[in-house]
């Protein structure tokens, strides 16, 4: 039969033989077992598909607390903590740190709320950097990988609140991706005792030295480390026999 006006339509067969023009057999007419077995492979799959989403929201929740923890801990350190990326110029030298992260500690070191810190650099905020060398230590601890570590090291700045402070400092920093992690603490207070105590030693050194008599200063093993003059002119020793 040929319509007016269009092309050939031809009508295909789908009765009991259920056979498709391409020989393929239709689906509504598959065997009986055929259809469980699809059915079986589906329902598997779809179990499987829902265990593996129950393992992932299991994983991520437990990633989620411990992300959550970890955060709470360093939060509350006693010790200054720090995240920073660096930041360079066209030809790729690291010319500042992009503060990603500071915990309580750092922020009330640095006399400022965290929202004023995070995004600036590190030497915009406190150009003291640059000053006392740190920024070119870490500089060296990106390039190169190696940590840096100082006991005691003077910094001075001046603060949001204009206070121009001097201060010592035990650092530690170690590369993170294309950035670095630190932690420090303020030892002032630690050095201005030993200061004391080492001005105090040469004081007292000074005027046994003066002294007619013989004076010796011991450590806790009970070995010498100080022998007056007066202990030299009556023995004859030397400083390297006396002492230890």
């Amino acid at each position: 039969m040929r319509a007016r006006g269009c092309g050939s339509v031809h009508a295909f067969p789908l009765g009991a033989s259920g056979i498709w023009p391409s020989g393929d057999r239709h689906p509504t007419n598959m065997h009986s077992s055929d259809h469980l077995s699809s059915r079986d492979e589906l329902l598997a799959e779809v179990q499987r598909l829902r265990a593996e989403l129950r393992r992932r929201d299991a994983s991520d929740a437990a990633q989620q607390r411990g992300d959550a923890r970890l955060h709470a801990c360093v939060e509350h350190m006693l010790d200054c903590f720090g995240l920073f990326t660096a930041m360079r110029d066209a030809d790729g030298c690291i010319v500042d740190f992009r503060i990603e992260y500071l915990n309580r500690a750092a922020c009330e070191n640095n006399r400022l709320p965290l929202e004023q810190q995070i995004g600036r650099g590190l030497c915009e905020l406190l150009p003291g950097h640059r000053q006392s060398g740190l920024f070119a230590a870490y500089q060296r601890v990106v390039e190169t990988g190696e940590a840096a570590e100082w006991d005691s090291i003077q910094y001075a700045d001046t603060y949001a609140d204009e206070q121009h402070i001097e201060r010592a400092f035990a650092i530690r920093a170690w590369r993170v991706d294309d950035g670095f992690a630190a932690a420090w603490r303020d030892v002032t207070d630690r050095r201005r005792s030993e200061l004391a105590a080492k001005q105090g030693r040469a004081r007292f050194r000074s005027l046994a030295d003066a002294a007619p008599a013989m004076l010796w200063e011991t450590d806790e093993q009970h070995q010498c480390t100080f022998l007056s003059a007066a202990w030299y002119a009556f023995t004859g020793q030397q400083e390297a026999e006396g002492l230890g």
